[in-house]
């Protein structure tokens, strides 16, 4: 209940009786209504005086006195609190340059002109003849169900007329069933009579007037035409909006069904109808069917008079009249000039959040979100598993007005959206949920499961029968009714203390230290020391007891590679043991050569004796000792020189000093300054490093190589011990891990349960609320529901709009059936729901957003846009840049909405059961951010399989993959368990021809037919299609096949004939495609793929098709290697490459070893995607996986509910056994882990 509301209307009630009892002439207070009649007023929200009528407890005189007051109080409550407000002369020219586009008023709608009949769409149906199309008539008149078979099916090779005839209603029905199927929409009617003439100054009409709904049937190889009762037949009031546009109008019409048909008056009954909406049609009372007559516009006829005349052509054929409907919508707002937030924030972009949709939280859920990015349990209500992207949007759109949803294939959209259905239900709102395509309306119905008893799901707004049923079955109530608990809220706070341990144990690891990495880095890179070791004692004994130098992690980890460079340590500390004559280098120059040193061994040898003669002696003999020593001096002065320079004098001194050490100084420089400029040319933090490890190696009489190996590993375990001394009681969170796991599984689980039954409950419990104790009408209801002649759904809904919109919390329908159906009503919807966005027009759009609060835009920007075949779409050119821009540029609503809402993208993929399948979407058109769960198991067969045959490319077909395709779908019968199966084309020809090829074998094999036949009678979702590359967003089968179609043509040359594909974004159609199979694909072709020269096009679409024809032969063949190169070339995203190293850390590598040490078969980085298992542990025997094993390092999850929860439970789900090994746990016992993996093998 709307409690602001609800205080305003108490707040009004008082200011009534409070006047009442001012004025004198009153003796007794007034008694307005009693607070539960206000509460039935706020939950029924009338929108006019009338609706006050259906509430219980309101009487006449209420109506009378006090009606209009409450509705004002309603009215500016709405229009104050959700934004709606008086729209600017720039939206109105927006809206309305929207609204044409809608209006299809041009001579390629079949409702205003048809000028021949196209196979595709229509049948003259006088072709069979008077007799027959005289039954016909006579059978849609009296609205007589009778059948009438127009044709066989027929594949003889002559040109007969009736294999003329079967042609062409094979076309018409295959067009229209295409349409059913995919957007749920009826479009086959027959049109009779016509009308022709012209409207306005020079527009030609050649239309039907009435439309009589028809149904085509094949049974026993018969084409069998009848009456579909469950639609109304109706007038074509597209002639009245033409008429209405041309004469500047805006006319709302009511209803254009046609009431108590009259076989003898139905002409009469059609004039007057369009007379009363001023379209002039000449008076004639009969008709009689007569062929139709082709036309131009030369050879159109000219009448003299301005009114439409009559014709009796009688048309089979598909006749869309939807969009009449959300063009009255426009009408509406225009006219009104009011506009939502939600549109015009589509219009502009969002400014700011809606912070009155932002909870207030309690002091340990907002610790709990703001710490840990995680959300609390308490906000989320889901009743299907979600994933960490999933719960994101649930999020999202409690923060925010509008969410947009970017959902690549198979990554769970649906089920994403029936959990925010349960959301906003359990939060009170209503909700409505909006596709183009009719299958992802069914998907999301089908979830639904037992709860879909309550959602009012209409795919098609004239579909009577469906709707009745739907609605009868809705009023029929389970008496017994659960009262609410807080069971949903205990499981809820379990789930959050369970998450918030391992957010406590996440937070703890990733607390930086004083080597600046995170506790868990030091884990990750470092081993535990081996204190039996005394070197290893006696080195941690002195950093443990001493002020310590500091390095960080990341230089330690370098550093330490650096000095396991045995020939580098041997010279620098060759470098050191030469620094004890650094009393004699300081002295020396330092451009000395090493010839300047040049001493022979006789100069050696007589140098220190006579020194030491020098030193003993006097004068005299000083002096004939240098006569005789004559030559040596000379050699000792140019020593001086060379070595000392300016300082030579001083170099003599030290020689004279201590003559054995200068020539041991002397002998030693040259080796000491070569590896003095090794030293010298290291960096500063290296020579630091080098510098400590010595010390500590001669204070401790210690190896250097043992100090450099040893010391990480030492200053890691003191601060590790630090750690594990105060936190003690969260890092041993890492034994009870599997448990926590495993708990929070079966609370959500359980809150799962308890989610769906409390929805149940809420939504029948709703609906007895409304029509027992605040509407006084359900037998009423009731009543129209059983009655033999019902009423159209737009004129009940009209009629019961309040109990059917308070009542019912959740709708499911088509963009036309919002405009068709439901008030154009402010807020009418809490939460709007649109699905498969992508294909949806912005000016399909708009209205229905207007109806609403919230949205939530679904799609894929990577998938189909919407089609460019939009009947007389106006396109509008670049009219100048200003904050509208956008507006009328972007085609589809996802494509506008992604640059004006919030985004959040749907990550993990789940329908592909093999990665191959999906691997090459992946990379070519997500940048490989997807996760993929790798094959658990090793296929039996090659998940792609690639069939290779030598057709030719004839007539846009190619009949020898047509032929392939019908043999392997018996061999698939013949083998198949169950699967179900797509096959897919890359035009509607070749999609025909294949058609027709399994039609005419259905003729000639009844085991086929039979197989065929079955088909048909599975659930839609289940059955058989045969469908082109434009119609298969929304579809999954077990196995796809593929007909490639291009081939070299009868000249044995290969056309570039790429139709769409080659268009802007036509790439799209192709992603949809690929993406379709959950178990199997065959590629059936004529070609190899470098045949397809492509590199000189411009769009992307026929070079993607070729990469995918080389990446599927690679997987046919299982040549990994070329798979894997393929799939790396399609992003820039990754740096790898095939032919780069794997990149590991010190922790995997260990982990790795002492598993292939333990004698198991390993493998690392295990699958095609960038989220890959760490290591997997092989059966040598089957060559299958038994154990998956992650570590804790997937740091890209920043989230510790996605790190520690969802990620294990995705690979799990997808069939691996998963154990996680921890990196405190390994750090602190290796083998206590290896031996916790052989039990987990040991009783698997």
């Amino acid at each position: 209940m709307d409690q602001q509301l609800y205080t305003k209307l108490i707040n009004l009630r008082e200011q009534i009786k409070n006047k009442s009892v001012k004025n004198k002439f009153m003796r007794t207070s007034v008694t307005v209504c009693s607070d539960d009649t206000i509460k039935s007023i706020v939950d029924l929200m009338p929108k006019n005086v009338n609706e006050f009528k259906k509430i219980q407890a309101i009487d006449h005189a209420f109506i009378k006195k006090y009606a209009k007051r409450f509705l004002t109080e309603i009215n500016h409550h709405i229009k104050t609190k959700y934004s709606y407000s008086r729209s600017n002369q720039k939206e109105n020219e927006i809206l309305q340059k929207l609204s044409n586009k809608l209006v299809n008023i041009n001579q390629k709608n079949r409702l205003l002109y048809t000028n021949r009949l196209t196979k595709k769409t229509a049948f003259d149906l006088t072709q069979l003849g008077e007799k027959n199309v005289t039954k016909i008539l006579d059978d849609f008149l009296s609205e007589s169900t009778n059948t009438h078979v127009i044709t066989k099916v027929n594949y003889e090779k002559n040109n007969s007329k009736a294999l003329n005839e079967f042609n062409s209603i094979k076309q018409l029905y295959r067009t229209t069933e295409t349409v059913r199927i995919e957007k749920g929409q009826e479009l086959l009617y027959i049109g009779y009579p016509y009308v022709e003439g012209k409207l306005g100054s020079d527009f030609k009409i050649k239309a039907p007037l009435m439309l009589f709904p028809a149904q085509v049937d094949i049974v026993n190889n018969e084409y069998q035409l009848k009456l579909d009762k469950s639609r109304d037949i109706i007038y074509n009031s597209t002639i009245i909006i033409a008429n209405n546009k041309f004469n500047n109008k805006n006319e709302i019409i009511d209803d254009d069904v046609a009431l108590e048909i009259n076989k003898k008056s139905y002409i009469k009954q059609a004039i007057d109808y369009f007379k009363r909406y001023n379209v002039s049609i000449k008076n004639q009372y009969h008709c009689f069917p007569e062929a139709f007559v082709e036309t131009t516009s030369s050879t159109f006829p000219n009448y003299s008079d301005e009114r439409l005349h009559i014709k009796g052509y009688c048309v089979l054929g598909s006749f869309p009249t939807y969009s009449n409907a959300i063009q009255r919508d426009y009408n509406e707002i225009v006219n009104n000039k009011v506009i939502s937030k939600l549109v015009r924030n589509l219009f502009v972009g969002m400014n700011e959040l809606n912070t009155e949709s932002l909870k207030i939280q309690t002091k340990d859920e907002q610790q709990l979100v703001n710490d840990h990015n995680e959300t609390a349990e308490s906000e989320l209500f889901y009743i299907n598993e979600l994933n960490y992207s999933q719960e994101r949007v649930l999020s999202e759109i409690e923060k925010k007005d509008a969410v947009v949803i970017q959902g690549p294939p198979g990554t769970g959209k649906s089920q994403t959206i029936t959990s925010l259905i349960s959301q906003a239900v359990l939060k009170n709102k209503k909700v409505l949920i909006v596709s183009e395509k009719k299958t992802a309306l069914d998907v999301i119905y089908n979830r639904l499961g037992k709860i879909a008893n309550f959602v009012m799901y209409i795919d098609d707004s004239n579909n009577k029968d469906a709707f009745y049923k739907k609605l009868i079955a809705s009023l029929e109530l389970d008496e017994t009714l659960v009262e609410e608990d807080n069971r949903i809220l205990i499981n809820a706070k379990a789930i959050d203390y369970e998450i918030s341990r391992l957010n406590d144990l996440e937070k703890l690891l990733d607390t930086e230290t004083r080597l600046e990495s995170s506790l868990r880095h030091l884990y990750m890179n470092s081993k535990k020391l081996n204190l039996d070791n005394p070197d290893v004692r006696l080195l941690y004994k002195e950093l443990n007891s001493s002020k310590r130098k500091q390095f960080t992690l990341v230089q330690l980890l370098r550093l330490r590679s650096v000095f396991q460079d045995n020939k580098l340590v041997e010279r620098l500390l060759s470098y050191k043991d030469g620094k004890k004559y650094d009393s004699f280098y300081t002295h020396y120059q330092t451009d000395i050569k090493e010839t300047d040193l040049y001493l022979s061994t006789k100069d050696l040898y007589e140098i220190p004796f006579y020194v030491r003669l020098y030193e003993q002696f006097g004068f005299i003999t000083k002096y004939r000792l240098r006569k005789k020593t004559k030559g040596l001096n000379k050699k000792l002065k140019d020593l001086f020189i060379n070595v000392g320079g300016k300082q030579k004098k001083k170099i003599k001194q030290l020689m004279f000093d201590d003559v054995e050490r200068f020539l041991e100084a002397l002998n030693a420089y040259p080796d000491y300054h070569f590896h003095k400029s090794v030293y010298d040319s290291m960096q500063t933090i290296e020579q630091k490093y080098f510098d400590y490890c010595f010390y500590l190696s001669r204070k401790l009489n210690l190896n250097f190589s043992d100090i450099n190996e040893h010391l990480i590993n030492v200053l890691t375990t003191i601060e590790i011990d630090e750690f594990e001394s105060k936190y003690g009681k969260i890092l041993i969170t890492t034994e009870r891990y599997p448990n926590i796991r495993e708990r929070i599984s079966e609370l959500a689980k359980e809150k799962e349960r308890l989610t769906f039954e409390r929805l149940y409950n809420i939504l029948q419990a709703n609906i007895k609320s409304v029509y027992r104790e605040q509407s006084n009408r359900l037998n009423e209801l009731k009543r129209k529901c059983e009655s033999k002649r019902r009423w159209s759904i737009s004129k009940l809904i009209k009629e019961f709009n309040i109990e059917l919109f308070e009542s019912t919390y959740v709708w499911l329908l088509t963009p036309e059936a919002v405009s068709e159906l439901l008030p154009l009503k402010e807020t009418l919807f809490d939460l709007i729901i649109f699905d498969e966005a992508s294909q949806m027009y912005i000016e399909n759009a708009v209205p229905i957003l207007y109806r609403g609060k919230k949205a939530i835009i679904a799609g894929d920007t990577k998938q189909l846009r919407p089609s460019k075949f939009g009947l007389g779409r106006i396109d509008y050119d670049d009219e100048g840049y200003d904050e509208y821009s956008g507006v009328l540029e972007e085609e589809s609503l996802l494509d506008l909405a992604k640059h004006r809402y919030h985004e959040v993208m749907l990550t993990y993929h789940y329908r592909s059961k093999y990665e191959e399948l999906i691997a090459f979407s992946n990379y070519g058109f997500y940048d490989g951010k997807l996760h993929v769960c790798p094959n658990p198991h090793k296929p039996l067969s090659q998940p792609i399989e690639r069939i290779k045959v030598n057709g030719k490319w004839i007539g846009r077909q190619n009949e020898a993959e047509a032929l392939e395709i019908v043999a392997l779908l018996k061999k698939i019968f013949a083998e198949r368990q169950n699967e179900t199966i797509g096959i897919i084309t890359f035009n509607a020809t070749q999609k025909n021809l294949i058609m027709d090829k399994i039609e005419e074998e259905c003729l000639y094999n009844n085991e086929f037919n039979n197989e065929i036949a079955s088909e048909r009678l599975r659930e839609s979702s289940d059955q058989l299609f045969i469908k082109n590359i434009e119609n298969v967003q929304g579809d999954e089968r077990d196995i796809i096949i593929f007909s490639i179609g291009y081939a070299p043509n009868e000249y044995n040359r290969i056309v570039r004939q790429f139709g769409w594909l080659n268009s802007d974004s036509g790439e799209n159609r192709l992603n949809v495609a690929i993406s379709r199979a959950k178990r199997k694909i065959y590629i059936v072709t004529s070609i190899e793929p470098n045949e397809l020269q492509v590199d000189d096009l411009k769009n992307k679409g026929p070079k993607l098709l070729r990469k995918y024809l080389e990446y599927t032969k690679a997987v046919s063949e299982n040549d990994s290697y070329t798979m894997q190169k393929i799939l790396y070339s399609l992003t820039n995203h990754l740096e790898m490459k095939v032919e780069d190293k794997k990149q590991t850390t010190q922790f995997e590598d260990s982990v790795y070893l002492a598993l292939t040490n333990a004698g198991y078969s390993v493998e690392q980085h295990v699958g095609t995607g960038t989220h890959k298992v760490h290591l997997a542990i092989k059966d040598d025997n089957t060559d299958q996986f038994i154990l998956g094993i992650e570590l804790d390092d997937t740091l890209a999850l920043t989230s510790t509910k996605e790190r520690d929860y969802y990620r294990q439970k995705y690979l799990e789900t997808n069939g691996w056994n998963i154990h996680r090994i921890w990196s405190s746990d390994w750090w602190r016992d290796q083998d206590k882990e290896v031996a916790k993996i052989e039990s987990i093998l040991n009783n698997r």
